[in-house]
């Protein structure tokens, strides 16, 4: 059985001819290789796509996490910032009760240490109080001007009364004192005494002294006392003891 095909001694002009309606082989080569390359460069293409969308996240993911770093830092800076700040304000406060505490410890301090009261005992005469003021601290006081009102009453009272015994002096030394002296001229009647030892009436005195310490601080001391004749006893009043 003989294949189908040209005859050998087929026309030359009718091979060619159908050799050229043949497909060639380097021209599928060609495309397949162009195929080849396409596919290639769309591979490194999808490739850079997927490295540059990589690159965007961790860009987006080192930004976020650097954004979290700057939070952290600035909050620990603002801790440190506000430790800081109480630790100065501690500081300081600290410096003021050293202060406080030192001035306390080295400022002047008078108060009353003694009081005498001579009273006849059958009246008829003036009273006298000498009250004592000591400077019990270790500076001296200055600009000091102490006062001091006696009077009867019939309740115990430390209202100031007119017309004060006063004396002034510039300075008293530490462990030196001044002593203030009230000679009424009024007189303290028979019956009165009498009223007074039964506790009807009341023979009072209180006093203020003014002074400023070697800081420049004014001072006060208060005291307000009544006696009791018959007992020759001295006893404060509720109100009116008071020193700063």
């Amino acid at each position: 059985m003989r294949r189908k095909g040209l005859h050998p001694d087929a026309p030359r002009a009718t091979i060619r001819a159908n050799m050229e309606d043949r497909p060639h082989h380097w021209t599928i080569g060609v495309s397949l290789a162009a195929i080849l390359v396409a596919g290639m460069s769309a591979l490194f293409t999808y490739l850079q796509w997927m490295e540059a969308k990589q690159a965007r996240l961790d860009a987006r993911e080192a930004a976020k996490d650097q954004g979290e770093d700057v939070k952290r830092s600035a909050q620990a800076a603002d801790r440190s910032a506000k430790a800081a700040e109480r630790s100065a304000d501690i500081a300081a406060e600290s410096l003021k009760d050293s202060r406080r505490g030192f001035q306390i410890s080295e400022r002047p301090w008078l108060n009353v240490t003694n009081t005498n009261v001579t009273l006849p005992p059958d009246g008829g005469r003036p009273p006298r109080f000498d009250t004592t003021l000591t400077n019990s601290g270790k500076s001296p006081a200055y600009n000091v001007r102490v006062r001091q009102w006696v009077f009867l009453a019939d309740t115990i009272s430390d209202k100031l009364m007119p017309e004060p015994s006063s004396i002034s002096t510039s300075v008293v030394a530490p462990a030196s004192y001044v002593i203030m002296t009230n000679s009424p001229t009024w007189v303290v009647t028979p019956e009165q005494f009498k009223d007074i030892v039964a506790k009807k009436l009341f023979l009072c005195f209180h006093g203020i002294a003014e002074y400023d310490d070697v800081f420049g601080k004014r001072h006060l001391t208060k005291w307000c006392a009544y006696t009791v004749p018959d007992k020759t006893a001295i006893y404060p009043c509720t109100t009116g003891n008071s020193a700063n």
